[in-house]
This record gives structure tokens, C-alpha cells and sequence, in this order.
């Protein structure tokens, strides 16, 4: 089993210490519907990249229409570009996901940098000023929905 939507608080990022309903999956599509009742509720959406490769873009940008208060998040995959409507790139905050090398703690030092690079653009920091998270931290989340790989199977707990 997986988790498919779950309810925590965000642990990095600008966001850090808000509660916050994520989304990555559904293990039927009436979750839909369930996942629509609980929207309002958030001030905080963390879309993972899976939920949108899923299930597109039409949701989310009626939820971002009708709940202009609520923040979303879109996580977006660095090997695959994004196709995005330019009224979701305007409204919600992105978070690029690059894949880190499995050498990375082994080989990086705190105080060695790590940068994105583009034509004629760089983005760069310094390790040690990033957010380490560790699975202990997940602990008090509360999974809603949960999935096995093939999406076959539901359990939908008590609402958040």
C-alpha cells in the first residue's frame, strides 16, 4: 500500500510548518469527489507530480478558481518539461524535483554548493542552507487515502 492522499505538515521549503493536504494518487475515481470536499479545508495543496502526470490539469484549475485563498503547490519533474496552463503557472508555487545521485551525502561537503544550471542562468547554494528531511518526520501524518500500485485498493480514514 501507498499513500495516495495524506494530511501533514510541511516539514521544508518556504512552506515549512504548514498543514497541508497532499495529493498523489486515488485508489478509484470517486475519490475525486472526496478529494474535492476536503480542498476547502486547506490552506495548503501539495500536488505531486504523479497526481498531475494522472490526472491533468481541468481539477486543479477549477479548485485554483474557486478557492483563490488556498496556496498550491505543483511539484514538477526536472527530466520531463512541464505542460502547464500559463493561469496554474501564475497562481501556484513550483517546486523543481531533481533527482539527487546516490553519492551526493558521500561525496558533498555542507559547505559545497549545489547548482542548477541553464543557457546563460544559474541558481545556486549551498548545501548546508538546504532542507534535509528524515523519515521520522512523516510519522504524524495521517494517510486519507491509500493505493497499491495498481490503484485497486481503498481505505479512506477518518476525515482530517
Amino acid at each position: 500500500m501507498g499513500w495516495g492522499v495524506w494530511v501533514g505538515v510541511e516539514i521544508e521549503g518556504r512552506l515549512q510548518g504548514v498543514r497541508t493536504l497532499f495529493l498523489h494518487s486515488l485508489a478509484q475515481p470517486s475519490d475525486r469527489d472526496y478529494v474535492s470536499t476536503l480542498w476547502p479545508s486547506f490552506g495548503h495543496i501539495y500536488v505531486c507530480q504523479e497526481w498531475l502526470a494522472q490526472y491533468g490539469q481541468a481539477l486543479l484549475e477549477e479548485h485554483v478558481a474557486r478557492y483563490p485563498q488556498t496556496l498550491v503547490t505543483l511539484e514538477i519533474d526536472a527530466a520531463q518539461p512541464p505542460r502547464l496552463s500559463p493561469d496554474l503557472i501564475a497562481r501556484c508555487h513550483l517546486v523543481l524535483n531533481v533527482p539527487v545521485p546516490e553519492w551526493f551525502d558521500r561525496v558533498l561537503k555542507p559547505t559545497d554548493s549545489v547548482r542548477l544550471t541553464g543557457q546563460f542562468q544559474t541558481a545556486s547554494s549551498c548545501k548546508q542552507h538546504g532542507w534535509v528531511t528524515q523519515p521520522a518526520q512523516y510519522t504524524a501524518d495521517q494517510v486519507l487515502i491509500e493505493v497499491t500500485t495498481g490503484g485497486q485498493d481503498r481505505a479512506v480514514l477518518s476525515a482530517p
